[in-house]
């Protein structure tokens, strides 16, 4: 395992008795992370997005479908 490796977090929910909390990580290489990018900066193109992704059930995904993550 050798190279620069990028790692983001993200959680949900919150603390307490009745609830759920969640916190999740996702690895990924240097050469994923630019192929990510690429892919995120085209996908935006393509929907006309200026700002962040969120999902929509009218667009279509399969972009993304290539990447390699471990």
């Amino acid at each position: 395992m050798e190279g620069m490796y990028y790692v983001f977090s993200d959680e949900s929910g919150h603390w307490s008795q009745e609830g759920l909390y969640i916190r999740s990580w996702v690895g990924l290489s240097e050469e994923t992370y630019i192929k990510l990018k690429a892919k995120i900066s085209l996908f935006k193109e393509i929907n006309g997005l200026k700002s962040e992704l969120k999902y929509n059930e009218n667009h279509d995904y399969s972009l993304f479908c290539n990447l390699d993550f471990d």
